[in-house]
């Protein structure tokens, strides 16, 4: 296995955990009213498109590199 592929799924595992942090996070503030709690959901759906936009790059740059050699 690459260490692209690797990174791939790392990259993956951690916008998983990303988003099931937020759903978690904002079920726990929904029952018992802490507001830090939503802010940490929101902060882990944010993490979670950032990396999701960096996955998408990395693959990106990662096609290039591989064809060029």
């Amino acid at each position: 296995m690459s260490l692209r592929a690797i990174h791939v799924i790392f990259i993956t595992c951690s916008i998983i955990l990303f988003l099931g942090f937020s759903y978690w996070t904002f079920n726990f503030a929904a029952k018992h009213s802490y507001n830090s709690y939503y802010i940490a959901s929101v902060a882990s759906c944010v993490s979670a498109i950032a990396l999701l936009g960096y996955g998408c790059w990395f693959i990106k740059k990662t096609k290039n590199l591989i064809a060029t050699e």
